[in-house]
């Protein structure tokens, strides 16, 4: 597949967008996911098995998460045919060959805080683990279509609410910069180096990078799931398309 920022020449560019789900959830911060919808246009039944109400998962530089934080592991089965994975930069403890695995540590989300806006690139993103997102963030979702052929998706850990079967669904809280006092401008300190998703960002980077999945060529069902608030921001980051771009930044 082509990497998955599609233009509207593209020949499927109709179906992508179709495949877009966009709600009517409310415009306020902490907006849950159990109102947005999943991609065959019924509301997604969220799992109660979380350890707290606003986890979110950050991705570890090493492949390992301090005591007391819950490691989280998601092995998504890419394409088979003609894979076209490719990573570059700054990972943490993600790692990628012909199928990608992702790493990240269970940590309260609610240490975390929009950035000042000194930069229109200081969004970010993390990976929700609990009921609902923190305050100041906006919730969102990646549907990722993953091979079809001998299917070997795995995950460990509690991952509520995100959903890994013969496909992965993952689950985000989006931090948009602020103007006014309610914003910092560094992240925290939780006892270990980590990064959070995020691209191009000024506040805090101390080291970028990403990677590309190359999503089930035959057939493909990818979608998103986001507000009209997160649109812009959440798909700069994690992309939508056939394909699926992932970008990071290390913050400690």
């Amino acid at each position: 597949m082509t990497p998955s920022n599609i233009g509207k020449s593209h020949p499927n560019y109709g179906s992508f967008l179709g495949a877009l789900a966009l709600t009517a959830c409310a415009l306020a911060t902490g907006c849950g996911e159990a109102d947005l919808p999943d991609e065959a246009g019924g509301f997604e039944q969220q799992s109660q098995a979380l350890t707290g109400t606003y986890d979110v998962g950050v991705i570890p530089s090493t492949d390992s998460c301090p005591s007391g934080s819950e490691k989280i592991v998601i092995n998504m089965d890419d394409e088979d045919g003609s894979n076209e994975n490719s990573a570059w930069g700054w990972q943490g403890a993600f790692v990628q060959t012909n199928n990608t695995k992702f790493v990240f540590c269970r940590v309260d989300g609610q240490k975390f805080k929009p950035l000042i806006r000194i930069s229109a690139n200081d969004n970010y993103a993390v990976l929700k683990l609990g009921t609902s997102c923190p305050a100041g963030s906006y919730g969102f979702w990646k549907y990722i279509d993953n091979e079809d052929h001998n299917n070997a998706n795995s995950s460990s850990g509690t991952i509520a609410p995100n959903v890994v079967d013969g496909n992965t669904r993952l689950y985000f809280c989006l931090f948009t910069t602020v103007l006014d006092t309610t914003g910092v401008s560094s992240f925290p300190d939780l006892g270990f180096s980590y990064g959070v998703f995020g691209r191009d960002m000024y506040l805090g980077a101390l080291d970028k990078g990403g990677l590309l999945t190359d999503d089930e060529d035959s057939n493909n069902h990818n979608s998103y799931g986001y507000t009209s608030v997160t649109q812009t921001d959440a798909t700069r980051i994690i992309t939508y398309g056939p394909n699926t771009e992932f970008y990071m930044t290390r913050v400690k």
